[in-house]
């Protein structure tokens, strides 16, 4: 049997937030500065076409799947990479929980230099991916215009009238002949009223002020993807059959690592 060498292990992010995230998550397990490369700082305009993969390289990628990764990265997407060593698992659980494509090229024997027995093979077990895509679409159009609206509207003024007052008083006095004019008299007494004209002047009574923002919703979307499973047969006397499925070492690692982050905190 061949010595069996753990290496690097490379996952794809098409997201920079969810790599950062994962980042520190590796740190908080205990993966040092030197274990861990990113391609986060670095942008597909700055970098010449071999510094992704000499990185890779120096970090213990094979070249020809360095090579594979640098296009992924002039494609705009993040790459982390991680130096397991004797924590494959426990790394490989990390980037795959923050949604890291990750390929296990050769079963992972020319990306991490693991050799398997001299007659044992390896086989693929591959599963397609969901990934949600989203574009803006209008979805409805607001207008607002103003319309002029006539209506008829009453008011009260208050208003003064002048009116004339005559009040009689008996008398009784001696007159003389003087006290009767030769000809008729007439008095007149002007008799004033308010009168009321309507003016309108225009005034602002309420403004619109218009504006959006952004409301974030929750859309389920679901597809059929299609995936591999292995489906083991034997007959005979046939000892030290594994039928068991990879996800339950997965979800003893993961546990794992959060009581050993839970002891730190402690």
């Amino acid at each position: 049997m061949q010595t069996r060498e753990r290496g690097t292990l490379v996952g794809v992010f098409a997201d920079r937030a969810r790599a950062d995230a994962c980042i520190e998550a590796l740190q908080q397990a205990g993966f040092r500065q030197d274990q861990l490369l990113t391609s986060r700082d670095s942008t597909p305009a700055a970098a010449t076409p071999k510094a992704i993969t000499t990185a890779l390289m120096d970090h213990g990628v094979a070249e020809e799947h360095a090579r594979s990764y640098e296009r992924e990265f002039q494609a705009g997407r993040i790459l982390v990479a991680v130096k397991a060593a004797d924590r494959w698992e426990e790394a490989r659980s990390i980037l795959a929980e923050y949604g890291a494509h990750i390929e296990d090229r050769s079963a992972r024997t020319a990306m991490t230099g693991e050799s398997l027995t001299d007659t044992g093979k390896a086989v693929e077990l591959r599963e397609e991916e969901l990934q949600a895509r989203k574009t803006p679409v209008q979805t409805g159009e607001v207008q607002i215009h103003k319309e002029v609206i006539t209506e008829n509207r009453t008011i009260e003024v208050p208003v003064t009238r002048e009116e004339v007052v005559i009040e009689r008083r008996p008398v009784h006095r001696p007159a003389d002949n003087a006290d009767f004019a030769e000809h008729d008299e007439t008095i007149r007494v002007p008799v004033m009223a308010e009168e009321v004209t309507l003016e309108k002047s225009a005034i602002v009574r309420e403004e619109l002020e218009i504006g959006k923002r952004e409301v974030t919703d929750r859309q389920q979307v679901s597809g059929e993807i299609r995936k591999e499973a292995a489906r083991i047969d034997h007959s005979g006397e046939v000892k030290n059959v594994d039928d068991g499925e990879s996800v339950t070492e997965a979800e003893r690692l993961r546990r794992r690592r959060q009581e050993e982050q839970q002891r730190r905190s402690a």
